[in-house]
């Protein structure tokens, strides 16, 4: 609906990462993005399986500590907007800080995550 439900904060250089399970194959995914001061960039994906690195189209990924590894074309987003689902146990983690998605949104529902900047008396708290 437009609400902030949540500000958490943060500075350029930071890494934010999305978590979710694969609603066909049933892995988990994790999408890192840098933390830009306009925004999110795109910075490594990673993969449970290898088959999923040719299900999201790579013709190759390197396997790093448990992960199948794909180091994609930056691409840069204001705001990452994502719908939530009961069995997706979709998260994203700040700095290693984990925000399960489903404390802060009902199944189904709708959130952007965004960068903004916090100048100002609160900086951001």
């Amino acid at each position: 609906a437009g609400n902030v439900v949540a500000t958490i904060p943060t500075a350029p250089g930071s890494e934010l990462r999305l978590s979710f399970r694969h609603s066909i194959y049933r892995t988990t995914v994790e999408e890192v993005f840098d933390v830009r001061g306009d925004g999110l960039q795109t910075a490594r994906l990673l993969y449970a399986e290898p088959r999923l690195v040719e299900f999201y189209g790579y013709e190759a990924a390197v396997y790093e500590k448990g992960w199948w590894v794909v180091t994609p074309e930056r691409r840069s987003f204001r705001a990452l907007d994502l719908r939530t689902s009961p069995d997706a146990f979709m998260q994203i983690s700040l700095d290693s800080r984990p925000i399960p998605l489903k404390e802060v949104v009902e199944p189904g529902g709708a959130v952007s995550v965004a960068v903004a900047s916090c100048t100002g008396e609160n900086d951001g708290r």
